[in-house]
């Protein structure tokens, strides 16, 4: 995890974090978000499921 894994070069210190950051979908969630914005990442996750064997 930069910047924290460069600056410090501490070696598997977030295990758990790690762990996770695999399993997790973080989304956008600004205040400013359009439709167009939500219809696009939308879009981005459809297509990721229909080719997740590929990715």
């Amino acid at each position: 995890m930069e910047p924290y894994k460069t600056n410090f070069k501490v070696k598997n210190s977030l295990k758990e974090t790690e762990k996770f950051s695999n399993s997790v979908l973080a989304l956008p969630t600004y205040q400013h978000i359009t439709s167009d914005d939500i219809k696009t990442i939308c879009n981005i996750i459809k297509i990721a499921k229909e080719n997740y064997i590929k990715i």
